[in-house]
Order: structure tokens, then sequence, then C-alpha cells
């Protein structure tokens, strides 16, 4: 149990600790059921950021409409019901809902492990309470002004850095993140990202590819990326989550071809919408079925995606060395 949370790096409560242990032994014996889910609770974001995969799979059109709190709520309850042990509260920018106290609320009182994903510069003082009482962990994601459209760029990347300022003061309890997204734009500035990120307090930083090939770092920029990691791993062992299986394999990952093949079959991380559609994958919608009319089919046949390189995330890495590499389909 103990190293099923050490390895994936989590903070959570002993009984979320078994129940995702339960599922890794079962992943292990063929019964590919997922570990986690991202539940994407709005498409709104006060950012559009290049190289969001959420905007990717939604093109220029406009937002959806949120969902509705019962909705949201039924959504929570299912995922419980199946056993998903860990819940992730994602968007586009999840802080933009009223309701996002309430959503925390519940899925803690379901039994839930709950994340918050944020940009960090729209959280209202609800969100921290609810989180401070009720949340597991809070990731805030940083993005560089060459990332951000709109006008003002450096005054939203200010604005954003202002908002994990607010969130370590009122958050003592659960963990207090940054991930830091490593593409071409983010590359030239990661030391200033990182040293911002651990001066600011935060207990841990993350580094993940970028998932779009267009906006890779050129080789040079990986390997003096990887320099820079090691450098700050060094000097903040305790806080730097960068895995040296990982470390050691980065600039695989930013090569003419995914350098981990589609783990969607195996259901590692889910994605699921607010009318209870669940994908296999996160960055791209691969449909299982739907939670709320229970017709999800974890069993079912799904073909691979060939030219994804969404499965170099840490996550999905880290569940690959616990739960076993496998066939992409049973046979």
């Amino acid at each position: 149990m103990c190293s099923t949370v050490r390895v994936h790096q989590l903070q959570v409560r002993p009984a979320t600790a078994a129940r995702l242990s339960f599922r890794v032994l079962g992943q292990r014996l063929g019964r590919w059921r997922p570990l986690f889910a991202s539940f994407f609770v709005t498409s709104r974001c006060n950012l559009r950021c290049e190289g969001c995969c959420h905007f990717g799979l939604m093109g220029d059109v406009e937002p959806p409409p949120d969902a509705s709190t019962e909705d949201c709520l039924r959504v929570l309850e299912a995922l419980a019901a199946d056993g998903v042990p860990v819940v992730v509260l994602a968007g586009g920018e999840p802080a933009l809902r009223a309701d996002l106290p309430e959503l925390i609320v519940a899925g803690r009182r379901l039994g839930l492990a709950v994340g918050l994903i944020t940009n960090g510069s729209c959280v209202t003082p609800a969100v921290l309470a609810a989180a401070e009482a009720h949340a597991d962990w809070v990731m805030c994601s940083p993005h560089v002004p060459q990332e951000l459209r709109g006008p003002r760029p450096e005054r939203a990347f200010e604005d954003a850095w202002a908002g994990f300022d607010r969130m370590r003061r009122s958050l003592r309890r659960p963990f207090l993140g940054c991930a830091i997204t490593l593409s071409k734009l983010t590359a030239p500035r990661l030391d200033e990202l990182i040293g911002r990120a651990l001066s600011a307090g935060a207990d841990g930083v993350k580094v993940q590819p970028v998932f779009a090939p267009e906006l890779f770092p050129d080789q040079e920029r990986v390997v003096l990326a990887v320099k820079s990691l090691l450098r700050w791993t060094r000097l903040a062992p305790g806080r730097m989550q960068v895995p040296s299986f990982f470390l050691e394999r980065l600039p695989a990952f930013f090569g003419p071809e995914p350098a981990v093949p589609c783990t969607v079959a195996r259901n590692f991380h889910v994605g699921v919408y607010p009318d209870g559609t669940v994908s296999a994958c996160c960055p791209e919608r691969k449909i299982r079925g739907n939670l709320l009319d229970g017709s999800v089919d974890f069993d079912g046949p799904i073909p691979p995606l060939e030219q994804c390189y969404g499965c170099q995330r840490l996550d999905i890495l880290t569940s690959l060395r616990l739960c076993g590499e496998a066939r992409a389909q049973r046979p």
C-alpha cells in the first residue's frame, strides 16, 4: 500500500491508499479498472493556452454551458459507486464554477480522494475554504506569457502567481503543488518557473511533456532542461517530483514517434464529462460508455492511438511500473 502511494507521489488518506492498492493488484491480474479519473467539470477557462489538450479537442467552438450541480453530483456518486479511488476536478478552469466548493465537499463525503487542478488566477475564498477542509491536494499549473492568448499576457502570468500566493497562505492541510508543462514555450523559462514555485512555498513541483508535437522543444533545449531538472533535484530533493526513471527518458518523449505505446485499453486515468461520458484517455476522446446510464464497458476492445503522446504523462508511466506492462488489447 505504501509503495503505491509513494511511487505515485500522492498525499491521500489510508482508506484511499488501500483502494488504490487494490486497483493496482486488479490491474496486475488483468482487471483493468481506472486508478484515477479527471472530471472535467467545465469547458470554460479565463485563459486559453497554447498546447492545452482540452481546447485541442474542442477546436474553435464555443465552450458548451456548464452542467447543473445536480448532474455533477450524480457523476461523483457514480464514480464512488464504481470504486474509483482518486478523482481530480479539472476543466477548463474549475474555479469558474460557483458550485465548485459543493463539488469538493461532495467528493470527500462520498469517500473519494479529491484533487483540484487550477491555473490559480481566479480561485475564490470559498474554494480555498472547501479545499482546506476537504481536498487531498491542489495542483497549480503556471503558464508563461508566450503560451497565453489574449491581451496583457504578462499581467495574466503575474495574476496566476498572485493566486498561488493566496492558495499558499490559505492551504495548510492539503498538498499544494505546481505542474509545469515542458514545451518550446516554457523550456526557456524553466528555471524561472521552478524557482518561483519553490520560493512561493510549493510542496512539490512536477514536470510533464507537452502533448502537441508542434510545441516540442528542440533536443538541445531538452538536454538543457534535463540538466536544469537534475540541478533542482539536488537542491530540493524532497520537493522536486521528477523521478530518475522519468528524467532518464525525457529526451525520448520529444521524438518523431511516441516513446510510450498507447495504454488506452488499461484505463489507468480516465476522463469523465459532466453528462457521465467516460473516455479511456484524458488527452483524447476514446469513449467507453456513460456512467449515468450504466453503459461503461472497461473490458471491451478499444483501438489504440498510433500518434498520441498522452501516455508519456508521469501518472501513466508510474502506473505502468506498478501494474506491469501488458498487451494493448486482451487476446
